[in-house]
C-alpha cells in the first residue's frame, strides 16, 4: 500500500492515521488479528505474489520507530483506524538528505482464524478508498505570537 502528495516541509505532523474500509470478512469473526506494518525500502513488482519471489523480507525495514504493531477485530464493520508512526512521513517526505524513498507499507499477519479484505484503489467508489489523514501544524503560518 503506497500514498503520495504527503505534506510539504513546512508541516509538522502530529498524528498520521490511516483509514481502511472493510470489504470482506472471512473466516473466525470472534478473534482478533494481530501483526505489524512496515515501511517498504524498495520497489518490488506485481509479480511479488508469486510463490517463487514470495520471499520479500530484505524489502522491509523491520526497525521500531517506522513499525506498527497492530490488533483488530474482523467484527469491525466499517472502517479500521490504524495511527501510524509519524517517522514514517518524515522519512517519506526526506528523501534529498536521509535518501529514503516512499515504496509504501507491508502488512504482516503473525496469525489469523479469518482474512479481513480491505477496499483498495481499483475500487471506483470514493468512499471506501484506503486514507491517509494528518493531523499537522504549518510552520509556514506560524508568526510565534500568543
Amino acid at each position: 500500500m503506497k500514498f503520495s502528495n504527503l505534506p510539504n516541509d513546512t508541516i509538522v505532523v502530529d498524528t498520521v492515521r490511516l483509514l481502511l474500509q472493510v470489504r470482506s470478512n472471512l473466516g473466525d469473526s470472534t478473534t482478533m488479528i494481530n501483526g505489524t506494518i512496515y515501511r517498504v525500502t524498495s520497489e518490488w513488482g506485481d509479480n511479488v505474489n508469486i510463490d517463487s519471489s514470495w520471499d520479500v523480507r530484505s524489502n522491509i525495514d523491520y526497525t521500531a520507530a517506522t513499525s506498527l504493531d497492530f490488533s483488530i477485530s474482523s467484527a469491525d464493520s466499517a472502517t479500521i483506524a490504524l495511527d501510524l508512526p509519524v517517522e514514517l512521513v518524515d522519512i517519506w517526505r526526506d528523501t534529498v538528505t536521509a535518501g529514503q524513498q516512499n515504496f509504501g507499507l507491508f502488512f504482516d499477519y503473525q496469525s489469523a482464524d479469518q482474512i479481513i479484505e480491505f477496499y483498495s484503489l481499483e475500487n471506483s467508489t470514493i468512499d471506501v478508498l484506503p486514507r491517509m489523514v494528518f493531523i499537522y501544524k504549518d510552520t509556514s503560518t506560524d508568526t510565534g505570537g500568543i
